[in-house]
C-alpha cells in the first residue's frame, strides 16, 4: 500500500513539476552579440548555472541557453555574464584542505553574477565547493579575489587573505583606508560595501543598481483540525483470541504546525514540525476464545487509543498561479506521547497486549490558497499500535485536515 501511495504521489509531482514554470521578463545576448528580449525561467539558484531555460514568448517552446552560446543574461534585477577566468578549485572542506597556501587556479568559462556595477564591479560564483568573488576595473577581464583556508598542521589550518592586498593595490581612494580593508571579511554584506564606497569616491552621484538583499526563510504558524478514517485489526494465529477486527472509525484530530521556508528554490521547499493530537475508540463484544466440546467461553475487548504524535518532515510547494499552489509532503513521526490509552479485556484471565504506538511515516497531497489557507489529504497506511510483537496489527489511517496559516 504504502509503494502504491508513493507512486501516485512520485506520479503527481513529476507531472504537476514539469507542467509548472516561473518566467520572468529578461533578455540575453547570444555570441553573435544580439540582444534578444525574452521570458526567463527564475529558478532561484542557489549556485551559479550553468544553463538556463527562455522562450520567446509566452506560446513558443522552451529553449535552452548556455556558456557556448550565450554571452549574457538578465531579469528581474539579476545579471550573469560569462566570463573566461582564473578560478581556484582548492578544497573548502576541513578534512580536504590543502597543505599550500597558494590557490589552485585553472581557466574556465562561467557564468559570473554581478553584486555591484560601476567602474568597479563585484561578481560572485557559487558552486558546491565554495562562494568566491572577482572584480575588475572599467570592463577588463575579471580576477578571483583570493581567500583560502590550508593546513600548516594536522589540526591546524590558516588562511591566505591575499584579496586584502589585491583590493589595497588596485582600488584605492580617499575615503578607504588601509584599516577598512584589514577589517574586510570575505563575505558578501562586506565586500559590497567595499566596492559600493569606491565607486561613490570615484562618483558622488554613484548608485549600484542591484540590489543585493539578504534572503533569509519564512516562519509560518498553522493550526490544523482534521477528520480521520482509521481502523484496527490484530491477530495470532497461535492465540486462542486469533483475529481481533475492531472495524472502521471516524474521529477529530487537531495539529499544530511550524513551518520553515527555505530561503531559495523559489521558497518552494519547507521543513516542518507538526505535533498531532490523534485518538481511536472501539469495542468488541462476545467473541469466543476457548471453544471445546465441554466448554465454550467469550470476552468482549474494548480500545480506548489516545497520543499525541510528533511529525518532522518536508513540503514541496508547486505554484499554480499568484494566489494558489499544490503541495506534496513527507513526514515521520520520530515520537508518540500516549495519553492514559487503554487495551483491556472482560474476561479475566487474559492477557492484555497492550498499547505502544511505533514510528511511521506518512505521505501527504494539498492545495493552499493565499497563504492561508489549505486543504490536505494524508496517508499513513502502516502504522502500529500493540505493543505485545507477536500479534500482527494494522492500524491505517486517512486525514483530511483543514489548515489556517496564523503567521
Amino acid at each position: 500500500m504504502t509503494k502504491k501511495i508513493t507512486l501516485i504521489l512520485a506520479v503527481i509531482f513529476s507531472i504537476t513539476a514539469n507542467s509548472q514554470s516561473n518566467y520572468e521578463k529578461g533578455y540575453l545576448i547570444d555570441t553573435n552579440n544580439k540582444k534578444v528580449e525574452c521570458l526567463i525561467k527564475n529558478e532561484d539558484w542557489k549556485n551559479n548555472p550553468d544553463t538556463f531555460t527562455y522562450k520567446i514568448n509566452e506560446s513558443s517552446e522552451d529553449l535552452k541557453g548556455d556558456l557556448s552560446t550565450i554571452i549574457e543574461f538578465g531579469f528581474n534585477n539579476i545579471r550573469y555574464k560569462r566570463f573566461l577566468v582564473k578560478i581556484d578549485i582548492s578544497s573548502t572542506q576541513t578534512n580536504q584542505l590543502s597543505k599550500k597556501k597558494e590557490p589552485n587556479l585553472i581557466e574556465k568559462n562561467l557564468f559570473l553574477k554581478y553584486l555591484v556595477e560601476g567602474k568597479s564591479n563585484l561578481f560572485s560564483y557559487c558552486d558546491d565547493n565554495a562562494k568566491l568573488y572577482f572584480y575588475n576595473l572599467n570592463d577588463s577581464n575579471p580576477n578571483q579575489l583570493i581567500y583560502k583556508k590550508y593546513y600548516v598542521a594536522a589540526t591546524q589550518y590558516k588562511e591566505n587573505t591575499d584579496y586584502k592586498q589585491q583590493l589595497w593595490n588596485n582600488l584605492k581612494c580617499d575615503n578607504l583606508s588601509l584599516n577598512d580593508v584589514k577589517k574586510l571579511n570575505y563575505k558578501s554584506k562586506d565586500l559590497i560595501t567595499y566596492f559600493i564606497d569606491y565607486n561613490t569616491c570615484d562618483d558622488s552621484n554613484y548608485i549600484n543598481s542591484f540590489k543585493n538583499e539578504k534572503k533569509s526563510g519564512n516562519f509560518n504558524l498553522s493550526i490544523k483540525p482534521s477528520i480521520n478514517f482509521s481502523s484496527l485489526s490484530t491477530k495470532n494465529d497461535f492465540d486462542n483470541r486469533g483475529e481481533l477486527d475492531f472495524g472502521s472509525k471516524t474521529n477529530i484530530g487537531f495539529g499544530i504546525e511550524l513551518e520553515y521556508v527555505l530561503p531559495f528554490n523559489n521558497n518552494r521547499l519547507s521543513l516542518i514540525l507538526e505535533p498531532t493530537f490523534k485518538n481511536y475508540s472501539s469495542e468488541i463484544n462476545d467473541f469466543i476464545y476457548i471453544n471445546t466440546p465441554v466448554l465454550t467461553e467469550t470476552s468482549s475487548a474494548k480500545i480506548d487509543y489516545k497520543a499525541i504524535d510528533i511529525l518532522f518532515g518536508i513540503k514541496y510547494y508547486i505554484p499554480i498561479n499568484d494566489f494558489s499552489k499544490i503541495y506534496l509532503s513527507a513526514l515521520y513521526n520520530f515520537n508518540s506521547i500516549d495519553l492514559s490509552s487503554s487495551f483491556d479485556f472482560s474476561a479475566t484471565g487474559l492477557v492484555d497486549l497492550g498499547i505502544k504506538p511505533h514510528n511511521y511515516i506518512a505521505l501527504s497531497i494539498g492545495f493552499k490558497f493565499n497563504d492561508k489557507f489549505s486543504l490536505e489529504a494524508r496517508f499513513s497506511p502502516n502504522q502500529t499500535i500493540i505493543a505485545n510483537s507477536l500479534w500482527e496489527n494494522k492500524y491505517p489511517r486517512t486525514s483530511f485536515i483543514f489548515g489556517y496559516n496564523l503567521f
